[in-house]
């Protein structure tokens, strides 16, 4: 009886629905990214400096599991001034060139389904 239940609050969802959710959701044709094509003129203009990337990365939570390069976001907290230098320098190539690495828009997402 208690998984009737369960199942009814959950309101259970298939995968092929999940799957729709996530391709809508992750699209580059949502209105949030059509804006930021019109500021990729600007690209070429900003630069990041290694103070940034030290704020950016105090910031960060840890305890979190790697992302598809499996560096944990402890392991970047720990680095010293030359490897926020050598970041701060990628990020700021990235900008120059307008382009991020394919391996960059990879995210594992995980749904969780939480029992009451």
């Amino acid at each position: 009886m208690k998984t009737n239940q369960t199942d009814k609050l959950l309101n259970k969802i298939d995968i092929e629905k999940w799957r729709n959710y996530y391709a809508e959701l992750l699209t580059e044709n949502r209105p949030e990214f059509q804006s930021a094509e019109k500021e990729d003129n600007l690209a070429g203009t900003l630069t990041i400096s290694e103070r940034e990337v030290h704020l950016s990365l105090k910031k960060m939570k840890t305890g979190r599991s790697p992302g598809p390069g499996n560096i944990a976001v402890e392991l970047l907290k720990c680095g010293t001034e030359k490897l926020r230098w050598r970041l701060a320098e990628l990020f700021n190539q990235c900008c120059l060139q307008n382009k991020l690495p394919q391996e960059w828009r990879v995210a594992y997402i995980v749904s969780l389904e939480w029992l009451i």
